[in-house]
């Protein structure tokens, strides 16, 4: 199951939070870190939980026929500050 959690990532931070779909058996999440926890517009995670029914590497492969070769290092270093804000 692939559950669109766009406005749901900030669930993972905090007990005092709804679970995230990943808690509840979800396979893979999408994440737009941009519509709650503050990131750039534009940015995004996709998590594959470690008892996903979808391989991790199927996920990735499928993502890499979609995306860019050259992400832009401003998103993800954006992402990675968000994210370790929140930790």
């Amino acid at each position: 199951m692939i559950v669109d959690e766009a406005h749901g990532a900030h669930c993972y931070f905090s007990k005092l939070m709804p679970q995230g779909a990943l808690f509840q058996g979800a396979d893979v999440t999408i994440n737009s870190l941009h519509k709650n926890i503050g990131a750039l517009s534009s940015t995004a995670l996709i998590n594959v939980s470690k008892t996903s029914r979808l391989p991790a590497l199927k996920v990735k492969n499928t993502y890499n026929l979609l995306n860019t070769t050259t992400p832009s290092p401003f998103l993800l270093a954006d992402v990675e500050s968000c994210v370790r804000i929140l930790k």
